[in-house]
């Protein structure tokens, strides 16, 4: 090979990784193609927020026989409605935990395996959409654990990812973003180091048991039991409003 094949096979080599580089950084900025959280202005969207909210609410408090199953199916644009309307006035009426303004709006997709859950992100280099994969698991404790199993950034993901990965990862990109009081309870939940309750109390004192969550294309089905106020023990979660 000449001395020009050689430049000319280097140039060539040089533009395959620039052009490799800039598909790469085009991808971790945008979004995946399905995070498109609709806004107060789209009234369709403003409508399945409001009915879903209301249909959990008269499930959640419907009188039943003591301890018998009940299961209820939520579909997916249902909950990317409620997050992107319903979530943030929901937050300041019944919570004491105000939603952070580096944090954007949640949005889900359901597979058989896994929740794919998608966050725009503050970070040091701009704002970033993370996207974090895990399968629900109820344990016979009912105790909630998100089994993570991969994380991606913009249109890019890894597969075998930890929650201490994630931990790791949003680190990087906003040094001190794990340790904000905001942040901590929901990294120890991520890496493993705590449990969520899958018991709540309602405001008559009955209790709700989470017993299962299996996911399908698109949906999510939540079996759980309702006690009775006398059968409930003190070791629910405190008491909530539903939706």
């Amino acid at each position: 090979m000449t001395l020009r094949g050689v430049i000319r096979w280097g140039l060539r080599g040089l533009a395959g990784l620039l052009l490799l580089v800039l598909v790469t950084v085009v991808l971790l900025i945008m979004p995946p193609g399905w995070y498109r959280p609709p806004g107060p202005d789209h009234e369709p969207a403003v409508q399945l927020a409001e009915i879903a909210e209301r249909r959990l609410a008269e499930e959640v408090h419907l009188i039943r026989e003591s301890d018998e199953p009940w299961s209820l199916r939520i579909r997916e644009d249902q909950v990317n409605a409620w997050l992107a309307l319903r979530m943030p006035d929901w937050f300041s009426h019944h919570t004491d935990w105000k939603w952070p303004a580096g944090l954007g709006t949640p949005q889900v997709r359901f597979r058989t395996d896994r929740i794919l859950l998608a966050v725009r992100i503050d970070t040091a280099y701009g704002r970033r959409t993370f996207v974090i994969h895990f399968a629900p698991e109820v344990d016979e404790q009912s105790r909630f654990r998100p089994r993570v199993s991969g994380l991606g950034i913009g249109r890019l993901g890894t597969a075998g990812v930890s929650g201490q990965r994630v931990h790791d990862l949003l680190q990087s990109f906003q040094p001190g973003i794990a340790e904000r009081p905001e942040f901590l309870e929901w990294m120890e939940i991520l890496t493993g180091d705590r449990a969520l309750d899958a018991r709540f109390r309602l405001a008559d004192r009955r209790e709700i048991i989470v017993e299962r969550i299996r996911l399908g294309p698109g949906t999510l089905d939540v079996r759980a039991r309702t006690r009775p106020a006398a059968a409930a023990g003190g070791n629910a979660a405190d008491d909530v409003e539903t939706p």
